[in-house]
């Protein structure tokens, strides 16, 4: 019985790529970002970085602006830098 289930004969089986949902996602804008700031609760303790929630979201668009450069960074190249792990 196993001699027969396993010596089948080698069919090619054409596969055709699907497009996943992760392909059609758009860069954060920073209309997102923005949200996400808002988002974060006042008076909490800051994380390992030191850096307390109060501070991103009154750190102006001049902060606003190079957050979003580097989140898109990070989305383009699709990996977190190793210091953030």
């Amino acid at each position: 019985m196993f001699a027969k289930l396993l010596n089948q004969p080698i069919i090619n089986i054409t596969v055709n790529e699907l497009t996943t949902v992760e392909q059609l996602l758009e860069a954060p804008s920073k209309n997102e970002l923005e949200t996400g700031l808002n988002m974060l609760k006042n008076g909490k303790a800051p994380g390992v970085d030191e850096i307390v929630s109060e501070c991103l979201k009154n750190g102006g668009p001049c902060l606003l602006d190079q957050l979003l450069k580097l989140i898109n960074i990070i989305w383009e190249q699709e990996e977190i830098p190793d210091l953030w792990r």
